[in-house]
């Protein structure tokens, strides 16, 4: 496939190697999206927040070089928090397209910068399989399943929208982050390990004038001795002095073009090579739809057990969202295992197939909350 005039003289190779050998991480930053309507992320939801109005009454203040928040009072910080949910959960149309994309670029590790769902949407809608978890100071960290290019880790930075407190809105929320994460408090040490053992990582759309980025990228073991034998490569920063800094500090190498230019033609090099993952259809996981209609079918042929795996498997990616669910989900798995017990040892009386019907009713109520879910 010819090369296009974007990015000549890079080498797609470096970048196509380490993601087949799934080394290569993806770092995504705010400028990589653009706002509904047009615009920039972070000028759009300050100015949807009203965070620079000084009558605004729940913010005190904005930093906006930093774009962190003072809040008047503690109590008024889930009030900006639904606010900013509110900011995420509208159409993003101009960001949907690159989204996809990135969805289908076989990266095995993703780290978000901004607390949205946008890509975790993209992931679902598509019914790509993957793993999320998020940072929550002072949390313990989820069990680790090693990620994969078939089942990525989409793992946010500095927190998520589906759980408030573990977001990271003010400058006392960044210190105890760093606090958290530099104990190994909240992220699991094996995650670092597997950050720390790629070689090859891409930071696009990242605030590089933000001041407090170096000390994220040292904190995440990314300032380390082996940093000659790395290749890291970054869209274009907005001023020269942060270029400088971080080439010379991180040994980042910048590329020509901006975030969404580079991941167009890193999935055309992509396509090329034939290392897109597959879209749904051909993969075999099918879509949302496609997953309650073989639960349904389960449950017609009365294969109770089937239908509760398939239900457990289509709520977990939407963890946190869907714990209590999946806890639900996990009782009725119970009740129904000790149902067959009772049946294989021939001790199951009269109620047991009240007891059955009780199940497969709880399940479809549970398919219901589900869809609203998905």
């Amino acid at each position: 496939m010819p090369p296009t005039n974007t990015h000549t003289t890079f080498d797609w190779e470096v970048v196509l190697d380490a993601l087949e050998d799934q080394k290569c991480v993806l770092f995504l930053g705010p400028q990589l999206y653009t706002a509904p309507g047009g615009g920039v992320m972070e000028e759009a939801l300050a100015e949807a927040l009203g965070a620079q109005n000084p009558d605004n009454p729940f913010i005190r203040n904005y930093y906006e070089e930093d774009g962190f928040f003072l809040f008047r009072e503690a109590r008024f910080r889930r009030r900006v928090v639904r606010q900013i949910r509110q900011f995420y959960e509208q159409p993003f149309p101009e960001s949907q397209e690159l989204l996809e994309k990135v969805a289908r670029i076989p990266f095995h590790l993703i780290f978000l910068m901004t607390p949205d769902n946008l890509l975790l949407d993209t992931l679902r809608r598509g019914g790509y399989p993957f793993q999320h978890d998020f940072y929550f100071r002072n949390q313990p960290a989820k069990d680790y399943v090693f990620p994969t290019r078939d089942n990525p880790l989409i793992y946010h930075m500095l927190g998520c929208l589906e759980e408030d407190e573990s977001l990271v809105l003010t400058h006392n929320d960044l210190f105890d982050y760093l606090h958290s994460v530099f104990n190994s408090n909240s992220m699991h040490q094996e995650l670092k390990t597997e950050l720390a053992d790629a070689y090859n990582y891409l930071f696009l759309g990242l605030p590089f004038e933000k001041w407090y980025l170096q000390l994220l990228l040292r904190v995440l073991s990314l300032h380390t001795d082996k940093l000659k034998s790395l290749e890291r490569f970054a869209s274009r920063p907005e001023a020269p002095t942060e270029k400088g800094l971080f080439e010379e500090q991180f040994n980042i190498e910048f590329v020509p073009d901006q975030a969404p230019a580079f991941i167009e033609e890193l999935y055309r090099q992509c396509e090329g090579r034939g290392l897109l993952r597959p879209l749904p259809e051909q993969s075999g996981h099918g879509t949302v739809e496609a997953a309650f209609a073989k639960i349904q079918k389960w449950i017609a042929r009365a294969d109770i057990q089937k239908a509760m795996e398939e239900l457990k498997g289509l709520l977990e990616p939407y963890r946190p969202r869907s714990e209590e669910l999946l806890r639900e989900l996990l009782l009725l798995m119970s009740s129904y295992q000790n149902l067959e017990k009772q049946s294989q040892l021939g001790i199951d009386g009269p109620e047991a197939g009240k007891e059955k019907n009780r199940i497969i009713y709880a399940l479809l109520s549970l398919m219901d909350e589900a869809k609203k879910l998905t």
